[in-house]
């Protein structure tokens, strides 16, 4: 297929080097991120009016976006399992890498948006409730997030979405950009919402 690229390493010493690199990557990447988000924090005890705090937090907020779109889009870490340990597969549909595991789903083509299995009420009340108290409890600043699906399950379920339905609509989300809670919220609502 000529939209991917495979690098395999087979020798255990080239193993434990490449990992142990991208180790380093993943713990400077951490720190920077941490220190930008220290800063955001900093900024909200400060005297500064609030139109220079906002601007000055909107800014570390587009730096930190910045700085996450180029290490999610190396070679350091699957864009769908985080595994930073694996052979990885570049994508070039989504100009990312991808474990050689879930290499094969980067490729999943959903079908058209009309099949999406929920309702536009359904669709804004979802997004909603992740947003809200149930979900990310995004605030602008500050979430929370387990890297994974879980309270866009739970909404789902208590939604009455059944099982086939749920895993749907996720794989549909997971196809642009919504590979876990946070990012669904940052990603998926200008797709579905707009076009339907």
């Amino acid at each position: 297929m000529r939209n991917k690229r495979v690098i395999q390493i087979k020798n255990d010493r080239l193993i434990l080097i490449r990992n142990n690199l991208r180790l380093v990557i993943w713990l400077a990447f951490n720190h920077k991120i941490e220190d930008l988000i220290d800063n955001q924090s900093k900024l909200l005890h400060t005297d500064l009016d609030d139109k220079n705090k906002n601007i000055k937090i909107r800014c570390l907020g587009d730096k930190i976006s910045e700085i996450s779109d180029i290490f999610e889009k190396s070679i350091c870490y699957c864009s769908k399992c985080y595994s930073k340990t694996k052979d990885m597969g570049y994508n070039s549909v989504k100009s990312s890498w991808f474990c050689i595991d879930c290499l094969e789903q980067s490729f999943y083509m959903p079908s058209q948006k009309k099949d999406v299995p929920l309702s536009k009420l359904q669709i804004k009340e979802f997004f909603d409730r992740l947003n809200g108290l149930e979900g990310c409890r995004f605030d602008g600043v500050n979430w929370r997030c387990n890297s994974d699906h879980k309270y866009s399950r739970k909404i789902l379920l208590k939604m009455g979405i059944n099982l086939p339905d749920q895993q749907k609509f996720l794989n549909f989300c997971d196809f642009y950009g919504g590979h876990c809670d946070c990012e669904i919220l940052l990603n998926v609502p200008q797709i579905l919402i707009k076009e339907r």
